[in-house]
């Protein structure tokens, strides 16, 4: 059982950690039943001592227990030993320390720290530092896209051409908001609009070129060409006078957003008139026969009498003309109506428009008509520019050096005398740019966004949703990034609290470290013959697990 060690070996021994079981084991400096007896002994102190919650070993427990013992009245004898309950406790410190059991606890200990609970708090520590950093980044990044979302709404606002919404922490428009401001933008901006439409396509050279259109296709394919929408145009302008090219009525820019669509037609749809014909209680007098057959009588009388018929003046002596009224009242002498004889077959009434009948309310300006909510007229009058384009463009490429000269002769013999007078009397490709123009005016970005904001409300909406989703979006992204900043914070908190943990569970570590230690050290004391105190140092892995903090 002893063992004889040099002196010059005996100040330090070195006992790897994984193995320090079975060094005490083969050395039976611990029982092999160590387990079974520290079980033992824990039960004997329970019932001792009410039971504890603390962390501390049974062993250290055991001689708190007893130096509490001590110290009250009765717990040392006259000699200064312990007596009493303190007595009790000293036998259970005896008993942990006859068996090496108090050095098998540390070891229980020591293993469930090296081995789980510090490298579990370690992970946790380098995750949530991990966490914070990537939320830091990712705020900023969400910060960054807010400022460039930022700008992206204004200048999506400026290019709608209303005002850019305020910047956060100010909260984004609403759609209402936006419809509001597009409605807004339309009254003001469409009449200088459309009068810019009229005075391009009211432009001499627009309508020189339609009369060379016309008389060069009646020339060369003996056909006619009718430009209705630039005739009509030309004609309010010349019933209009000085003011042909003044902008159009803001009453008439006005969106008509009053009826929706798709209400409307649910509406009409509802209040249509249904003829619901119950016919399961007829009686058709036939006793449910089959072959009976139903008679209706619906009691017009056609006949005529020999007044009426002499009063016609019908010859025959038969059969009158039958007089039917149909009760339809069309009011005024006849204003509005046009009766159209179809080879004395069939009448047509038709009913003519506002303009037709003469109507002031309907006359007006070019930009006026324009305005108007009639697409076929902004329709035709498109085709009629696209139409003469074309033309023009064909004429262009056709036209060589060697006809130049023959066709600006044959041109300025077809141009308006006004233009002749100004020496306008070019190619027909120098009049395409003025026709182009008119086109890209009427088709053109903005003329064409304010008439389909005017003139249909669901590309309004989509409009106004797209503005507000991009209006709103900086102050979600900075939402966001608050959100990443919160959840950062409590990252950092986390970490903090496992940070406190991992040094209290190392702290707690080291102190047991240092008791096996020295527990080792005593017990391998007392198996030497010369009485040499032994250094013990546990080495491996425990070094790493108790020194290296995160």
């Amino acid at each position: 059982l002893f063992v004889a060690m040099p002196a010059a070996a005996a100040d330090v021994l070195d006992v790897p950690f994984a193995k320090v079981s079975a060094f005490l084991a083969d050395r039976r400096l611990m029982a092999n039943d160590w387990r079974a007896r520290l079980a033992a002994l824990k039960h004997a102190l329970d019932t001792m001592a009410a039971p504890s919650a603390s962390h501390d070993a049974c062993y250290l427990r055991a001689i708190a227990l007893r130096d509490e013992a001590a110290a009250q009245p009765g717990g040392r004898g006259v000699l200064g030993g312990y007596a009493g309950k303190a007595k009790k406790f000293q036998a259970v410190v005896k008993a942990f320390e006859k068996s090496g059991v108090h050095a098998g606890e540390a070891i229980v200990e020591l293993d469930q720290l090296v081995g789980f609970d510090i490298p579990y708090l370690k992970t946790q520590v380098n995750r949530h530092n991990a966490a914070a950093a990537d939320l830091d980044k990712k705020a900023a990044e969400l910060t960054k896209a807010a400022a460039a979302a930022a700008v992206t709404a204004q200048k999506a606002f400026e290019e709608a051409g209303i005002d850019a919404p305020a910047a956060a922490p100010a909260p984004p428009p609403t759609e209402a908001q936006v419809l509001q401001k597009l409605e807004s933008k339309v009254k003001r901006e469409l009449p200088a609009a459309l009068a810019n439409v009229a005075r391009l396509v009211l432009d001499e050279r627009v309508y020189d070129a339609a009369q060379y259109y016309a008389k060069f296709t009646k020339d060369v394919h003996d056909a006619d060409v009718s430009l209705e929408a630039l005739s009509a145009l030309r004609d309010a302008a010349a019933a209009a006078g000085a003011s042909a090219t003044s902008a159009a009525p803001e009453q008439l820019c006005q969106p008509d957003w009053s009826v929706d669509e798709e209400a409307a037609a649910a509406a009409a749809a509802a209040a249509e008139p249904v003829l619901d014909l119950d016919l399961g209680d007829l009686d058709l007098g036939g006793g449910g026969g089959g072959a009976d057959q139903l008679e209706i009588d619906f009691d017009i009388d056609l006949s005529v009498d020999d007044a009426t018929a002499a009063d016609t003046g019908d010859a025959t002596g038969g059969e009158a003309p039958v007089d039917i009224k149909w009760d339809i009242d069309v009011g005024g002498d006849g204003d509005g109506v046009q009766v159209i004889d179809d080879n004395d077959d069939d009448v047509v009434i038709v009913e003519s428009s506002d303009a037709e009948a003469g109507n002031p309310a309907a006359d007006g300006t070019p930009a006026a008509m324009l305005a108007r909510n009639d697409d076929n007229l902004r329709v035709k009058l498109a085709c009629d520019l696209t139409e003469l384009a074309s033309f023009l463009a064909t004429r262009a490429r056709e036209s060589t050096a060697a006809t130049a000269a023959s066709l600006e002769s044959a041109l300025a013999t077809r141009l308006s005398s006004e233009a002749q007078a100004s020496g306008a009397h070019a190619a027909p490709a120098m009049h395409a740019d003025a026709v182009q123009a008119a086109l890209d005016a009427l088709s053109g970005g903005t003329c064409r966004d304010l008439l389909l904001i005017k003139t249909s409300r669901r590309y309004a909406k989509r409009l106004a949703s797209a503005l507000t989703a991009q209006g709103g979006q900086e102050k979600r992204l900075l939402t966001q990034s608050e959100d990443a900043q919160d959840r950062r914070r409590d990252a950092l908190s986390r970490r903090e609290e496992a940070r406190e943990k991992l040094a209290a569970a190392q702290k707690r570590g080291s102190e047991r470290q240092v008791f096996l230690e020295k527990a080792i050290a005593s017990m391998l004391a007392s198996i030497t013959r010369s009485g040499v105190n032994v250094t013990v140092r546990l080495v491996g892995e425990i070094r790493t697990a108790l020194e290296s903090a995160s």
